[in-house]
């Protein structure tokens, strides 16, 4: 609600949501607000959604009622479409939360007191719609396919979600784009862009059906606002097509797990940094003699322990990427610096999301957190663990920046320690992975783009301000929380 009630800004507001040039928007009719929810939610509904959704499959093969139900007489097809279905449900309900507060902010912005239900809701079925569609599908495949099940799954989705946002962006840019055609991506931007091409409202100069200035999201007022009258929206076949099409392939995507589902219970969700532990326990021998002088005191022996445990689980493919990244943090030029430590960071991003909750997740925390004084030692030692990952994964950074850029060198110091301080705070707080893993891409998405929150070189007196601030919130929300991980 809050969210939905902050895509309205007033006349006033020093920030637009859905707009062109950072100056014209539609006024508040029943139109133009069910377009704004209609392209929000399709571009970011379609990628916090994911991370709310998925899991349900997983559920199943780990509580062993998939084996239940495989030897009743459901029909497989049937069983993966009830879970898109149950997706497209919980999203359905955000979407009709947002369109209350909706007409709720049409009524009290007061700039057109015109109610159209059919308006309100034609951009949401044929626009967002399509998009909630593809998620809900790549949902069931994460979790039919066991190898994106965690971590390396909530990376991925993000990448496509990147690409699929960016494809979008590209073709309204083409000089050749088709105002009546079908091809669009899932989000709907493409079909929206057409729509106002078509209209060629004469509020917009020549200069805004030029270039592709458009905003979905949040974007600072750059000038007076500029209001254009916007009470209908008159699809095309072809916006129909497009939004057939999308949802059609996602209902096809979602049948073709059916024949894997028996195959895709045979794999046990484990976490993977416990897995290839077990796995791989027999390599990287050296290490308990390279760590032996830590094992002098409990918490040194922990962290000792912790180490191994960690470094025991990392396969071949991705010692040669950390060594990769490592090269490019000591050899690649200043500008390349940033995103060799977001590469760092990101190859530890299952070990920092996971962590907090590996006890909870492998069903040992009654036997562990049994021992006098346990769970303090153990949640010291984790938080140890990650600022030696979060410092000795950009240690090269922070060598080479500290004489010539001392500032970055110290963001990065800082930013390693919010890093690790967040990853237990999240952990301890929702008892899940997931939501720190989708904080990091997002924050890692916008620092490439600049923002100042785990870029280090851009603005680091704010990058370090920002961390600072929110580190005592940090550690409030751990030690309001911890005893939920016991």
């Amino acid at each position: 609600m809050i969210s939905s009630w902050w895509c309205f800004p007033p006349a006033n507001a020093s920030y637009l949501t859905l707009a062109f040039d950072g100056v014209y928007r539609g006024q508040y009719s029943s139109a133009w607000i069910g377009m704004v929810l209609a392209l929000v939610y399709s571009t970011l509904l379609s990628l916090v959604g994911f991370y709310l959704v998925r899991g349900t499959l997983t559920r199943d093969f780990d509580t062993n009622v998939w084996q239940l139900l495989a030897s009743s007489s459901l029909v497989r097809p049937v069983y993966v479409l009830a879970k898109w279905g149950s997706h497209m449900l919980t999203l359905s309900l955000f979407v009709g939360i947002g369109l209350a507060v909706g007409l709720g902010a049409q009524l009290v912005r007061g700039e057109d007191h015109v109610i159209d239900l059919l308006e309100l809701i034609k951009p949401v079925l044929l626009l967002g719609l399509p998009a909630l569609a593809v998620t809900a599908m790549f949902a069931v495949w994460f979790d039919v396919l066991p190898w994106l099940r965690r971590t390396r799954g909530n990376i991925i989705y993000f990448i496509i979600w990147i690409c699929l946002l960016t494809g979008s962006i590209q073709q309204t840019a083409s000089p050749v784009l088709d105002l009546h055609g079908w091809k669009r991506g899932p989000d709907g931007i493409v079909s929206f862009w057409r729509a106002i091409k078509r209209a060629n409202l004469p509020e917009l100069d020549s200069k805004s059906q030029g270039v592709q200035n458009l905003t979905v999201g949040s974007a600072s007022r750059e000038a007076t606002l500029v209001r254009f009258s916007w009470t209908s929206w008159h699809p095309q076949i072809g916006d129909i097509v497009g939004a057939g099409f999308w949802i059609g392939l996602a209902l096809l995507g979602t049948l073709l797990t059916s024949p894997f589902l028996d195959w895709a219970a045979s794999y046990p969700t484990q976490p993977e940094l416990v897995q290839d532990s077990l796995a791989n326990g027999h390599r990287l021998r050296w290490l308990e003699v390279l760590l032996s002088p830590l094992q002098l005191t409990v918490l040194g022996t922990l962290l000792s322990i912790e180490l191994q445990l960690v470094l025991r689980a990392r396969k071949t493919w991705w010692w040669l990427t950390f060594a990769s990244v490592l090269t490019a943090q000591a050899v690649g030029p200043k500008a390349v610096i940033n995103l060799a430590a977001l590469a760092a960071w990101l190859l530890l991003l299952d070990v920092f999301s996971n962590a907090p909750v590996r006890e909870r997740d492998t069903g040992t925390a009654a036997f562990i957190f049994s021992a006098a004084r346990a769970s303090r030692r153990i949640f010291l030692a984790r938080w140890l663990l990650l600022l030696v990952l979060a410092w000795g994964g950009t240690l090269i950074v922070i060598s080479r920046l500290f004489t010539t850029m001392p500032m970055a060198a110290l963001a990065t110091v800082v930013v390693g320690l919010s890093l690790a301080s967040w990853s237990l705070a999240l952990g301890a707080l929702t008892r899940s992975a997931r939501p720190y893993e989708l904080l990091f891409v997002v924050l890692a998405y916008a620092s490439v783009q600049d923002a100042p929150v785990l870029n280090i070189s851009s603005d680091s007196w704010a990058t370090i301000r920002l961390h600072l601030l929110l580190m005592p919130l940090a550690a409030g929300v751990f030690l309001l929380s911890w005893r939920r991980l016991r």
